[in-house]
């Protein structure tokens, strides 16, 4: 999960992670699904705004 999260917020595409982690598509989306609801947000974007606001934190 932590792995995928990275990668959303270098700005991959699904299709790029799953690529690069070896997995497929339906897998990357099945654990960006996980981590949204374990973060409480709703998109990839959220995953970054919350590691700017702590990076800025």
């Amino acid at each position: 999960e932590r792995q995928v999260a990275g990668l959303v917020m270098e700005g991959a595409t699904n299709r790029e992670i799953a690529g690069r982690l070896f997995v497929s598509v339906k897998t990357v989306e099945a654990t960006l699904t996980r981590v949204y609801r374990k973060l409480g947000i709703r998109s990839r974007i959220d995953i970054v705004r919350l590691t700017a606001g702590h990076a800025g934190g």
